[in-house]
């Protein structure tokens, strides 16, 4: 992976967040606000450690492959409040509604298409020149699937991974508009709190 590297303590944090181990995981691109309350004691098994500065981890950027495999998600959504929020709008059919938005809002439909070309660039910058040594099939799906690895850029996979790039900082309407129906991207009771005790 390069040169690429995460702290110790905020792997730990993401482990814990989504109860399992991860190998791709190149950098933290938001935090929580919030922090971590002082009162989680140290040495917990599988627990994190309390008194980071800079808050929970809540979007991860990833490195393109896994395990000998295309991994082309680059943002990720490990933030237990957020993944709870975005996915009550998957329950109430948002995925339908923001794929009819942009089969019928060209202006809506062209940033999509944008946000997912982004996607693609910012993979292969990733990369380098290590897409060399890939197969033929593992280069074609890095340089021509969308967010998530999607092929058709009028479809949205799921609300999650738009969420994750926009909160990554990239314009990303679809991830945007679910930001600003969520109203708040941190929660007000330290909600990860129940996954770390």
């Amino acid at each position: 992976m390069g040169s690429y590297s995460i702290s110790e303590n905020n792997l730990k944090i993401i482990e814990t967040l989504i109860g399992r181990e991860i190998s791709n995981c190149i950098e933290v691109v938001k935090t929580c606000p919030h922090g971590i309350p002082h009162g989680i004691p140290h040495g917990i098994p599988h627990g994190i450690p309390h008194g980071i500065p800079h808050g929970i981890p809540q979007v991860i950027k990833s490195y393109p492959i896994k395990d000998n495999k295309p991994f082309p998600t680059l943002y990720w959504l490990v933030c237990p409040y957020l993944c709870e929020e975005v996915a009550k709008l998957e329950s109430k059919g948002m995925i339908t509604y923001f794929e009819e938005l942009i089969e019928k809002d060209p202006e809506f439909k062209k940033k999509m298409f944008m946000a997912h070309c982004m996607e693609i660039r910012m993979r292969l910058e990733i990369l380098g020149g290590a897409i060399s040594v890939l197969s033929p099939s593992m280069q074609s799906k890095m340089r021509n699937t969308g967010i998530g690895g999607i092929t058709d850029f009028s479809k949205v996979k799921c609300l999650h991974l738009h969420l994750a790039s926009f909160l990554g900082g990239q314009d990303n309407p679809v991830g945007e508009e679910v930001a600003k129906i969520i109203d708040s991207c941190s929660c007000s009771n330290f909600a990860c709190e129940k996954y770390i005790r």
